[in-house]
C-alpha cells in the first residue's frame, strides 16, 4: 500500500505546465486507475471490518473522504474546477505514518512543542504591537516618498504600522529602505 501511495503522490507531481495530449492523458488514465485502487481498497476495508467498525479509525474516513473526491472528480472528469481537489490526495501521505515508528515519535515531539511556540509568538506579536505604537507616535504623517505621496510602508495607521514594523524587524523585508531612507529623508534627522 505504501507503494501505491508513493506512486499516487508521483504522478500528482509529474503534472506540469505546458504537456503534451498524450502526457496529459496518460495522467489521467493514472489518475483513474489509482483511484479505482484506493476505491476498491476502501471496499475492501468495509467487508472485512463492517460500517461501524471502519468509520470508527480517523485514518479510515479520511481515506473514504479523499476516495469520494477522487471520484467525484472521475465523475465531472470534463470540468477542471474539479482538479483542484487532487492536492486533497495528498492527505494519504497521513497513513504512511502509522507504518514508521521514529516519524510517529518525531510528530509528538513537535505537538508538545506547540505550546512553547504559542507562547513565544504571542510575546513577539506583544512586541510587534508596542513597536508599532511606538513608530505611530514617532512617525505619523511625517513619511513622504518624496513625491508628495505616502509610502505603502508608514505610519500613519495601525494597520499599515503593523505591516511595516513586521516586515522590517521579522521578516526584513525592505529594511534598510524603510528605516534609513523614508524616515531620514521625511523628518530630516539623522
Amino acid at each position: 500500500m505504501c507503494a501505491l501511495i508513493l506512486g499516487n503522490m508521483f504522478a500528482i507531481a509529474c503534472d506540469h505546465y505546458p504537456q503534451s495530449e498524450s502526457f496529459e492523458d496518460n495522467l489521467e488514465i493514472s489518475n483513474v486507475v489509482f483511484t479505482l485502487i484506493f476505491t476498491a481498497e476502501v471496499l475492501f476495508k468495509w467487508v472485512g471490518l463492517g460500517l461501524a467498525d471502519y468509520f470508527a479509525d480517523g485514518m479510515n474516513i479520511l481515506d473514504f473522504v479523499i476516495v469520494v473526491v477522487g471520484l467525484v472528480e472521475i465523475l465531472f472528469l470534463g470540468s477542471s474546477s474539479f482538479t483542484a481537489f487532487r492536492a486533497l490526495r495528498f492527505g494519504r501521505l497521513v497513513k504512511l505514518i502509522r507504518f514508521m515508528k521514529s516519524l510517529q515519535d518525531i510528530l509528538r515531539v513537535l505537538a508538545k512543542s506547540l505550546e512553547g511556540i504559542f507562547y513565544v509568538s504571542m510575546l513577539l506579536l506583544l512586541f510587534i504591537v508596542i513597536y508599532s505604537i511606538l513608530g505611530m507616535q514617532f512617525f505619523q504623517h511625517k513619511l513622504s516618498d518624496g513625491e508628495g505621496g505616502v509610502p505603502r510602508n508608514n505610519y500613519d495607521t495601525f494597520h499599515w504600522a503593523f505591516v511595516s514594523t513586521w516586515c522590517s524587524s521579522v521578516e526584513f523585508e525592505n529594511f534598510n529602505h524603510l528605516n534609513t531612507y523614508y524616515v531620514v529623508r521625511s523628518t530630516r534627522t539623522l
